[in-house]
């Protein structure tokens, strides 16, 4: 209970008293502090990330999309907590970790923003940004102001004022991951993409040839959708895939549907499309997608594929690169059924 409200009392300490917190950092108080409030700024703002990656996991099965989910939402801490650490300096080690509270604290808050419904300003990234800002500021502040070697007694009454700001910190945070934790959880359904089994979501898009692409005009035909963007290597490793495969089901009731995922102006933007197509050698119809289908099969990252066999119904679907031998073989049986 003393370490717990120890720590309490330095991250409540660090934003309302930071002189007289940081003075009385012992040596070897505060190891694990890093560890802790990288969990925290998780738990505040990135269960929603997790749980998504969860639901994701149950269709497909690969522990690497879990992997990547929790390195993603650990990436923000881990890139600040090296910045605060290199602006502190080696003399001031002891002082390293706690910068991180105000990283925690504007994370959370944020997200509470945001899980009630507040549209704020700019990128959804903000306040990692404004919290970033904060901690950096801090440690710019315990570089010019505190020395390698200053100790003192914390008061009574302020180390019990530092202990309920800290306290506050944290069911902030528990507050904000419990709720998404809910919230993930009520949606589980809808909260990875659309997946093997499931019939083909509604939509209309306009292809590059002219016709109107829905459902029903899927009908009768296998039917493969590939996301991607120019911008993406993963996907421009993929188009020699495409090429062949486009080759190879020439003629057969194989179609394939690029949907583009690329940014910019309409003309801007077909006109740098088509360029590269042509210079991988892809002839294939493109759908330049405005959100439409990305939020209709829940796609996040890409590549990703989407293969529709004749009666609309989804049979598989590739997150990242797939090989040649893996997508013939799937196609193979659906245009033998």
């Amino acid at each position: 209970m003393i370490a717990l409200g120890d720590a309490l009392a330095r991250f409540g300490g660090i934003l309302i008293r930071p002189n007289a917190t940081l003075s009385s950092l012992r040596a070897d108080e505060g190891r694990f502090d890093g560890w802790v409030l990288a969990l925290l700024f998780v738990l505040g703002s990135q269960i929603e990330r997790l749980t998504g990656a969860a639901a994701r996991f149950e269709v497909f099965g690969s522990v690497l999309l879990l992997v990547n989910a929790l390195a993603l939402a650990l990436l923000t801490p881990v890139l600040v907590g090296f910045m605060v650490e290199g602006v502190v300096g080696a003399t001031r080690s002891r002082y390293r970790h706690l910068p991180l509270v105000a990283l925690v604290l504007v994370a959370t808050l944020g997200n509470l923003l945001r899980q009630q419904g507040v549209a704020l300003p700019g990128p959804r990234y903000l306040p990692e940004m404004i919290g970033a800002i904060w901690a950096l500021g801090l440690a710019l502040w315990i570089r010019k102001r505190m020395p390698a070697s200053e100790q003192a007694s914390p008061g009574g009454r302020n180390h019990r004022i530092q202990q309920v700001i800290g306290a506050l910190v944290i069911a902030l945070t528990v507050l904000a991951g419990a709720r998404d934790l809910t919230i993930g959880l009520r949606n589980w359904d809808s909260a990875g993409p659309v997946g093997p089994s499931d019939p083909i979501p509604e939509f209309t898009a306009r292809v590059s040839d002219g016709t109107v692409l829905t459902p029903a005009a899927l009908d009768g035909q296998v039917s493969l959708l590939t996301f991607w963007a120019t911008w993406c290597h993963a996907c421009g490793l993929e188009m020699p895939i495409l090429s062949a495969i486009e080759q190879r089901y020439a003629g057969t009731d194989l179609h394939i549907y690029g949907v583009n995922r690329d940014s910019g102006e309409t003309a801007q933007r077909q006109s740098m499309v088509e360029n590269y197509l042509r210079d991988h050698q892809i002839g294939f119809a493109q759908i330049y997608d405005d959100g439409q289908l990305a939020r209709a099969f829940e796609v996040e990252g890409i590549p990703h594929m989407v293969l529709v066999d004749r009666h609309g119904q989804i049979r598989h679907v590739h997150m990242g690169r797939v090989s040649e031998r893996t997508l013939s073989k799937e196609i193979d049986a659906l245009l033998a059924e």
